[in-house]
């Protein structure tokens, strides 16, 4: 089962078109966590939970991690994008080709490996 997953306001164009294609509950592995929170906190989080339309906190504070793992990946892509951009570049070979499938295909069969 996938958590339709909620937009933030103000957010960028990549996020939005990332959005649907992240699903909650297919990760290969789940891991439980528990969490402390302050009343008026615990307050807050089902509230929140509630008004965006999830099923619970637990759900709600998920989308939470997935959200700034996802912009944490985006800033550490952006990070190195601006790095390659600024280092001397040179043409592409046959070789340099061939790694790149052959990364591609070992990322693929990893996937399917889970």
């Amino acid at each position: 089962m996938t958590a339709e997953v909620k937009p933030e306001e103000g957010e960028d164009a990549t996020l939005k078109v990332l959005r649907p294609h992240i699903e909650w509950y297919n990760y290969p592995q789940m891991k439980t966590v528990q969490v402390s929170l302050p009343e008026k906190s615990s307050e807050f989080v089902e509230a929140q939970a509630a008004k965006s339309g999830y099923r619970d906190a637990g759900e709600y504070l998920a989308a939470l991690v997935e959200q700034e793992r996802s912009r944490a990946l985006r800033e550490e892509l952006e990070q190195s994008l601006a790095t390659a951009l600024k280092s001397p570049s040179s043409p592409m070979t046959a070789d340099d080709w061939d790694d790149i499938r052959r990364e591609g295909r070992r990322i693929i069969e990893e996937r399917r490996g889970r």
